[in-house]
């Protein structure tokens, strides 16, 4: 096969693998794997530029690399720059300094192709989540960007091999590539292993190379009979991928060979005669055509969206969003892609040299930025310590100071042992506890679970399997160290204080019913989370005269997994303590003092105000019922 004249099929393609991903991110439910159109679009990139480099080396016994570069700089800077600078503008008015930071640093690398890399090493508890970052989306040009680096020399050397030789190779580095992916799940590391193969080049490797091998198939001067049942057998194969697949998956691995051997099979025959009207349609290959402006648009719009409202995006936000995206990416592809990739005019001396100015001083703008913490001209000092990039470390840090102190043994005492289990949620109920005078460490020892790994002995495989990423056996060696702790210890109380997601709800009854079987007495706390982010909160009112006065309502999800708990609770004669009745009395919660100091990190996690202000209310209605009845009920049972 050949990869050098115009297939309107890999448009046709390209507008499947985008609109996967645009689905995805839209969080359609159907497309809970949509993740995978960006392995189709390396799949394509594999065809084309090997395609690309066999043809000129065989036709002229060489390869120009500045050629090859060049090509690369125009078909890709220029709409990832203006895609960066417009939401470099967005993110100066909207985000927080730490936030603004981070996005300044992902923008540079994004420029100079290392976004992946970058992102890949912001990987801790208490970085922010996808949803407040614009410019996530560009690991994925960092991967090709990377790949882009070594494809011609390696593809070279392959050639030079001979023709037995050359595909060879290429397998050989997809096969290596695969074989990293397998086993670095299974060696001993310093760093996150999901994270790591998904974000890094080496761990894609392959999935390049399967493109790059249809290079080395049979060339056919018309379709085949055969066409007709691979093309649809192929898009099959990714949309199966895209309806079945999660982002629990440690992905890509072995997973990644589905859709990418369907974009394999759908780029061998996207000739088809049939078929192939699938890929070859106006409306695919028009949004083939877009598909790099759309990827690079859709992103920026959601988070933007997202952060400003405070919306989960419901289905009249999902059809704005959707057709923004395509009306911005259609003007991004007709006045910066075609321009600078097809025309040589924008490329005369005036014209680079207002470009280089524009490209720098956004550069400067960006690193200044990310160097200084953000902009916080215009707060006041309380607020700024409060927005400083340090402050996510500082919560780290007071969140979990208790949980390692507690997360040992328990003494050798004939007292009533209390053991709380749960995430970084128990972190903010044992400070709170804590400040108001009620913890007792000499008898509370806490279990760690990491979310949303659940602390529930009786949960099933199939369960873990389905919900946990990337891997469900971490998870079940530390529940199977939880049922020893639990045999060995004998806790008189056992507390869950967990970050709840909706799916561990259908597993607590019959967690609580076994702890009340082995005679242990079972306390549940709920969820506390707000609708809105405290640091997202403080940036956006602080300047505001009423602060103060400003209210903000709990999360409604939260309502909901709470009302779940306190029903269970009721029905097994549990206790169950909620959090929001206290924190956001009639739906409406305090989440800040006078001096505007937050008490809220993130919209789950308490910071030291937040501790200090609710404590004496947490100790008033909670301290006595969850530490005291214990020592009553052992006096109690003592007389008898």
């Amino acid at each position: 096969m050949t990869a050098r004249e115009y297939r309107p099929d890999i448009d046709g393609l390209r507008a499947v693998a985008v609109l996967c991903v645009l689905f995805y991110h839209l969080d359609i439910a159907a497309f809970r794997g949509g993740f995978n159109g960006v392995d189709v679009f390396l799949v394509i990139s594999g065809y084309l530029i090997t395609g690309l480099i066999k043809s000129e080396y065989q036709s002229t016994g060489k390869f120009n690399f500045i050629r090859f570069y060049v090509r690369r700089f125009k078909r890709i800077f220029p709409a990832l720059f203006v895609t960066g600078l417009l939401s470099l503008v967005a993110a100066f008015f909207l985000f927080t300094p730490a936030l603004f930071s981070e996005f300044c640093g992902s923008f540079v690398a994004a420029l100079v192709s290392v976004s992946n890399i970058y992102f890949w090493s912001l990987v801790s508890y208490f970085n922010t989540s996808a949803h407040m970052k614009p410019l996530l989306h560009t690991w994925s040009l960092g991967v090709e960007e990377q790949y882009y680096l070594i494809a011609p020399a390696f593809g070279l050397i392959a050639l030079r091999a001979g023709p037995i030789l050359a595909p060879l190779l290429i397998a050989a580095a997809g096969v290596a590539s695969l074989a990293l992916n397998i086993g670095l799940p299974h060696m001993r590391t310093q760093y996150d292993v999901p994270s790591t193969i998904f974000y890094l080049m080496p761990f894609r490797i392959f999935e390049f190379v399967i493109g790059a091998l249809l290079c080395w198939l049979p060339q056919r001067d018309r379709p085949h009979r055969a066409d007709e049942l691979f093309l649809p057998l192929g898009l099959c194969m990714i949309g199966v991928a895209a309806v079945f697949y999660s982002d629990k998956l440690l992905f890509p691995s072995y997973y990644a060979l589905l859709p990418c051997g369907g974009a394999a099979l759908a780029i061998y025959s996207g000739r088809a005669n049939v078929s192939g009207g699938l890929l070859r349609n106006p409306l695919a290959v028009g949004t083939g055509l877009i598909s790099y402006s759309l990827y690079l648009v859709h992103w920026p719009i959601i988070v933007f969206y997202r952060y400003t409202t405070n919306d989960t995006l419901t289905f009249a936000a999902k059809i704005a969003i959707s057709t923004a995206s395509v009306a911005v990416a259609y003007l991004m592809f007709r006045f910066i892609e075609k321009p600078f990739r097809y025309s040589s005019a924008p490329f005369n001396y005036g014209f680079r040299h207002s470009a280089a100015i524009v490209v720098g001083l956004a550069v400067f703008v960006a690193a200044a930025g990310w160097s200084f913490g953000g902009w916080t001209a215009g707060y006041p000092e309380n607020v700024v310590r409060q927005l400083n990039a340090e402050q996510a470390a500082r919560t780290d840090t007071f969140t979990h100071h208790l949980m390692r102190e507690l997360d040992r043994d328990f003494p050798d005492s004939q007292s009533p042992r209390i053991l709380i289990v749960g995430d970084s949620m128990s972190g903010d109920f044992l400070n709170l506890m804590d400040r108001a005078g009620y913890l007792d460490k000499s008898r509370t020892r806490l279990f760690t679970m990491n979310s949303p790994c659940p602390p529930f002995v009786t949960i099933g495989r199939n369960v873990l399997e389905r919900e946990i990423h990337p891997s469900p056996s971490d998870c079940e060696k530390k529940i199977e160290l939880l049922d020893t702790v639990l045999r060995q210890s004998k806790p008189a109380r056992i507390i869950f204080a967990l970050l709840w997601q909706d799916w561990q709800i259908d597993e607590v009854e019959k967690a609580v019913l076994d702890a009340q079987i082995r005679g242990i007495d079972v306390s549940i706390i709920g969820l506390k989370t707000i609708s809105v982010s405290g640091q997202q909160f403080l940036a956006t009112n602080a300047r505001r005269e009423d602060f103060r006065s400003i209210r903000v309502p709990p999360k409604i999800t939260a309502l909901k997994i709470n009302a779940s708990l306190a029903a269970i609770a009721q029905k097994t004669n549990a206790a169950f303590y909620d959090p929001l009745k206290l924190i956001c009395p009639g739906n409406v919660c305090d989440i800040s003092n006078d001096r505007k100091d937050v008490f809220y990190f993130d919209d789950s996690h308490l910071t030291e105000d937040g501790v200090a202000h609710f404590a004496p209310i947490f100790g008033r209605e909670w301290g006595a019922k969850i530490f005291g009845s214990l020592t009553a009920e052992k006096t109690g049972e003592a007389r008898h």
